[in-house]
Order: C-alpha cells, then structure tokens, then sequence
C-alpha cells in the first residue's frame, strides 16, 4: 500500500527528473549545433545529436541507479560509477571515430584528443546532473519523512496528554500496592508490582524521546519478559540473550518490543508447553534482533477469544521506513511450525 509520503516522493522525483533531462536536452541541442571549426567537419555532432543524446541519457540513467543502490558500500558505489563513465566516454569516442570516416577525412590523432575532450566534458556534466538529481530528490525525501514523524510524535504527545491523568493515577496506585506488599512482607509481590510499574513507566516517558539507550532497551525487554512469564505462569520458556554491546549504543524507543510481544500473542496457548528464543547482536554499526517462537498462530486465530488487531508489525514496518528509509532489513519467516522475524537497523 502506497502512503502519501510514497506517493509524493515520486512525484517530485519524477518532476526533478524530466525538468532536470529537458535543461540537459536543450543544452545539447545547443552546444552540438555551435560546435564547428578545424578539428571536425561542418555539422559533425549536429548531424548525430539524437544519438549522441540517447547515449547520454542512458549514462545520466545509470549513474543515478548506481548512486540510489541501498546497501552498498561508498566505494563500490564510486568503483561502479567510475567504471561505468569511463566506459561511456570510450564508447562515444570509437562512436565519433567511426563517424569520422563516413565524411572521408583521414582519422588523426587530434581528433582522437578532441573527441575525447569533449565526450569527458559532455558524461560528466550528464554525470553530475544524475548526483544532483539525487541529492535533491534524497533532500525532498527526507523533508517528507521528518514531517510526517514530528506529525506522528506530535499526535502521540497528544494522545499521552488527553490520557496524563490514568497514568498518574495508575502510578500513584502500583506505589501504594508495592509499598503496603512490602510492609506486609510479602517481598515477591512487592518485586512483580515494582516491575510492573516499571514497565509502563518507561512506556509513558521514553516514548517522546527520539533516541535513548539500548541498555535502557533492554531492561524494558527483560521487565516486559517477567511480566508476560508471571501471567502465564510457567507455560512459556523464554531465552533473551545479548553479546557485549557497547554502552553508547542508541535507539529509537519501543522499536523492538512489537516484534517480542507478536512472539507472545502468536507463541504461546494453553495446551502445549511454549519457547520463545529472543538474541540481540551488534557489529558493525548494525543491531539485529532475531526472534524464533512456536507458532500457534492458526490455532490462536481460530479462538473465540482472539481478537484481531494486526496493527503491531505492520506500524513497525511503517516506522522504520520513516526512520530508516530503505537502510534497514526486517523479515519474517515459518518453517516446520516455527515462526522467525528478524530486524536489522543502523545504529548511532
């Protein structure tokens, strides 16, 4: 399903596009018609702009390919960029050269020069046309998407301020349970209300911040964890385990639970023992979370008492587009009654 951001995008790129080419077109028109002298014949490149053009086009088409693929690196970017012009400059020279000999002019080595002046000039004009077009499109890009998220924080603020006074009631009250629990000594109850407070005390707050620490994160995910084991009371075996993370290390907030809580709306029922297997990894500059439950998807679905929602992923795939664009990778996967996403996001 195209957004209103998509479909905006691809009206300003295409606009940058065809008013970007014109100015390009009436340009060659232009300069073929004004080239003349000693080194080429009357007409030279005049008689063969319509092809020199088509050439041109179809370089200025593949450098802005190379330079919008996602997931490659600077340098290959570069390599394939170089490559690719160079090998539009020698084509167009063998190209002139060949012309050359249709106006029955002997084939010197002046004009090998000249014609290979003016074909590095005429690429690389196209070239960087191509990178402008780019960079402005990337710009337009990015204006969109940051508007669409302070739109989108500003309606979650929003939402949190109509709502302020349950959370702070709720608060006020989980202090009270958790400190008359543990007067009465009742120490694990007083653990389980502390966490639970916790919890959605950092789901009220962090939200509004656009990054906070993975370790911050992570101690969400463990609180949300006990929390969904005490519910369902030992039917679920839950493995969360990380390698070392640096400790600067941020994110976006709230980014990874939909993806653990899906695991225990779809990984857990009431007749069959459950495992959820949750890893956390980060190298180079990358973190990947993998997530690997039982599926009983069918089965829950199937239930009287379930209750679709299906807004949790498909938000979060709304999310890190607008975060990320296209420099992220998420994907799920069921394979022999198991059920894996995986999400891999850049990191600062």
């Amino acid at each position: 399903m195209k957004t209103p951001n998509t479909v905006l995008n691809q009206h300003y790129a295409l606009l940058i596009h065809v008013s970007v080419l014109l100015l390009l077109t009436v340009l060659s028109l232009f300069v073929s018609h004004a080239i003349s002298g000693k080194m080429v014949p009357a007409n030279f490149f005049a008689n063969q702009v319509w092809q020199g053009l088509a050439i041109n086009m179809a370089s200025y088409s593949l450098v802005y390919f190379l330079v919008n693929l996602n997931n490659s690196k600077r340098w290959l970017k570069t390599l394939l960029i170089t490559f690719s012009w160079l090998v539009a400059v020698s084509f167009t020279v063998w190209l002139d050269t060949v012309q050359l000999k249709q106006y029955n002019e002997p084939l010197l080595s002046h004009h090998v020069f000249y014609f290979l002046l003016v074909n590095t000039v005429v690429k690389s004009v196209f070239g960087l046309a191509a990178l402008f077009a780019w960079m402005i499109i990337n710009l337009i890009r990015q204006k969109l998407n940051f508007d669409e998220l302070q739109l989108n924080t500003l309606q979650t603020q929003m939402s949190l301020l109509t709502s302020q006074t349950n959370p702070h009631f709720l608060f006020n009250t989980l202090n009270a349970l958790y400190a008359k629990a543990y007067k009465t000594q009742q120490h694990e109850l007083a653990t389980d209300i502390g966490q639970l407070s916790a919890l959605m005390h950092y789901s009220f707050t962090q939200t509004q911040k656009p990054l906070v620490q993975l370790e911050d994160e992570i101690d969400h995910i463990e609180a949300f964890i006990a929390m969904q084991k005490l519910r369902l009371n030992g039917k679920v075996d839950v493995s969360f385990h990380y390698g070392p993370l640096a400790c600067d290390i941020k994110i976006p907030p709230m980014l990874l639970n939909p993806i653990i809580e899906n695991a225990f709306k779809y990984g857990v029922n009431n007749q069959d023992k459950s495992s959820i297997d949750i890893s956390l990894n980060f190298a180079d500059n990358l973190l990947t979370l993998n997530v690997t439950n039982v599926d009983f998807s069918e089965q829950i679905k199937a239930s009287t008492a379930f209750i679709q929602s299906g807004t949790g992923l498909t938000t979060l795939t709304r999310r890190l587009s607008l975060l990320f664009d296209d420099n992220y990778t998420f994907k799920t996967h069921k394979d022999t009654g198991l059920f894996n996403a995986s999400l891999t996001i850049p990191c600062q």
